[in-house]
């Protein structure tokens, strides 16, 4: 935000803080402060909420996202193993979305949460046991979900950012992967 945008947000919110307590003192306990503590309360509500809150939040979201960064712990790899492609991504475990990342390796598909969930740890899927992989959508309107389903009936329903280019990967290393459209 620009530092004329901040000024403008300060005085607005300033001023609707000022009519706020004037109109409550007034409604509620009939009768008014002075406007010297009116204007001292509105002059520090608005530099508070139109400048201190903007970089406040910036601040802490900052560090939520740099923190959610490295709670995702890199994957368990075979020998041999390498990573090929990764992405941020959802597998849903029963009624819970659980957050993480998506990793393509020369072997397998794995997902690895991140800390904050309930349900945490690494999901594996050898290629050779993927059945097949479905197009899927959020509330049918969506596309952003893909469904594999592996040779002993088990499905994962994972959401993506991209998801054709995931589709494109999985064509690529599953044989048989019979995408659908659904």
């Amino acid at each position: 935000m620009s530092v004329k945008a901040l000024i403008v947000t300060s005085f607005f919110y300033g001023m609707f803080y000022i009519l706020g307590i004037a109109l409550i003192d007034w409604l509620i306990h009939d009768e008014v402060q002075s406007l010297k503590v009116y204007l001292f309360s509105g002059l520090f509500f608005g530099i508070f909420m139109g400048i201190g809150m903007p970089y406040v939040t910036k601040w802490i979201t900052k560090r939520k996202i740099d923190g959610n960064k490295r709670s995702i712990a890199h994957p368990q790899l075979l020998p041999e193993e390498k990573i090929e492609m990764e992405g941020p991504a959802n597998l849903f475990r029963g009624i819970e979305a659980v957050g993480g990342k998506l990793f393509f390796t020369n072997q397998r598909l794995i997902f690895n949460s991140h800390k904050i969930n309930i349900q945490k740890g690494q999901t594996s899927i050898l290629y050779s046991d993927i059945s097949k992989v479905e197009k899927r959508s959020t509330l049918n309107i969506i596309p952003n979900r893909i469904k594999v389903v592996t040779r002993d009936q088990k499905s994962y329903h994972f959401v993506v950012n991209n998801r054709e280019e995931w589709l494109f990967e999985f064509d690529k290393r599953v044989e048989n992967s019979k995408i659908n459209l659904v």
